[in-house]
């Protein structure tokens, strides 16, 4: 009886989507510089067909909100706002990286805008670096585009 190559690679990809959870999530409180894998996530999450892999990068970003102390959820509400629409965008596109590239895209533009529109609400004032949000969308755009 031959075995199907897919349950090693389903296996691969929750071992890969731990590792990340476990290793890759607090390094970035140490090191800036390593970007967050929102895009990661959010293609994971439209794209993956396993349940369990969905929930990890759920549950990756949640723990990164709570690490990062960003505020109300902002991780969790941008991944719905665009899950919900990355549908509709998918139909307008037929070329998979253009798909890749427009979800990470708005993704970070939801996030951002959420953000500045909460600290309205909140009277609080969250300090953007720009030019961090820029390079981690790059990276993102990068990892997503030609890595998965």
């Amino acid at each position: 009886m031959q075995r199907s190559g897919n349950d090693e690679k389903n296996l691969l990809a929750i071992f890969l989507t731990i590792a990340a959870i476990l290793f890759y999530e607090p390094l970035t409180t140490i090191y800036p510089f390593l970007p967050p894998l929102f895009g990661l996530a959010v293609w994971k999450v439209y794209s993956s067909k396993n349940i369990f892999i969905k929930v990890l990068w759920i549950f990756y970003l949640y723990l990164y909100e709570v690490d990062h102390n960003i505020v109300g959820f902002a991780l969790l509400i941008t991944l719905f706002l665009s899950y919900s629409v990355s549908h509709k965008i998918a139909q307008l596109f037929y070329c998979k990286t253009c798909l890749k590239v427009v979800l990470v895209l708005l993704f970070y533009a939801i996030f951002v805008l959420l953000l500045n529109f909460l600290s309205y609400i909140f009277n609080s004032n969250y300090n953007f670096n720009w030019i961090d949000i820029l390079y981690y969308l790059i990276i993102d755009i990068i990892i997503v585009a030609y890595a998965v």
